[in-house]
C-alpha cells in the first residue's frame, strides 16, 4: 500500500464561490480515529469512503459520529463511485472489517463508473484498509439498510457539516 495523493474536483461545488475546493482532513495519528457514537445514538448508518483523502466516514441519522484514515491499495487507480446497501443475512466469508466474523451481505445500487461498469464489492473490500478497532466498530453497526458510498472526489466541508444537510435520517 502507497500513501494517496491524487487528487479530483470535490464530490460538489463549493456553497461560497470563493471558498478553496480542497479536501477537509482533520490531523489524526497513523492508526487513530475519531469515534462519537453518543452524537447520534441510533438511526439509519451511512457510511462514506473518499479515495483522495484517505478516509471513511461513518454518519448515523446524519451526524458524523466516526472518522478514520484509510490505506487503500494501490490508491492511484481510482475506486470509482459505487453506493452499497446492506442485505439481511451473511455469507460463509469473513468480513474484510472483522475477519473473525462473517461478511455482511451487500447489494449494488447504481452509480455506474465512466466505462460503464458498477465497481466490484470483493475487490473494493479488499482495497480499503480502516485501522482494525475502528473496523471491528463499524462492523457492529451494520445492520440491514446501512449504505456505503464510495468516491474517487475529495469530501468537502460542504458536503459533510453545514448545518442542516443529512445523508439520511430518520423521518
Amino acid at each position: 500500500m502507497v500513501a494517496c495523493g491524487y487528487r479530483y474536483p470535490g464530490i460538489a461545488a463549493p456553497v461560497n464561490p470563493s471558498a478553496s475546493g480542497k479536501a477537509l482532513s482533520r490531523t489524526l495519528p497513523a492508526g487513530q480515529f475519531l469515534w462519537e457514537p453518543q452524537k447520534a445514538p441510533q438511526g439509519p448508518v451511512s457510511i462514506l469512503v473518499s479515495g483522495p483523502d484517505c478516509r471513511m466516514y461513518v454518519y448515523r441519522n446524519g451526524v458524523l459520529i466516526g472518522e478514520a484514515e484509510v490505506q487503500i491499495s494501490d490508491p492511484r487507480r481510482p475506486l470509482g463511485a459505487g453506493v452499497f446497501v446492506v442485505l439481511d443475512g451473511v455469507t460463509h466469508e469473513s468480513s474484510p472489517l472483522a475477519p473473525d466474523r462473517p461478511k455482511r451481505r451487500w447489494m449494488a445500487v447504481g452509480l455506474p463508473s465512466h466505462n460503464g461498469q458498477l465497481p466490484a464489492r470483493h475487490e473494493i473490500g479488499e482495497r480499503i484498509h480502516p485501522p482494525a478497532q475502528f473496523s471491528r466498530l463499524v462492523y457492529e453497526l451494520l445492520q440491514p439498510g446501512a449504505t456505503l458510498m464510495i468516491t474517487d472526489r475529495p469530501a468537502l466541508p460542504e458536503t459533510r457539516t453545514q448545518p442542516g444537510f443529512r445523508i439520511m435520517a430518520d423521518s
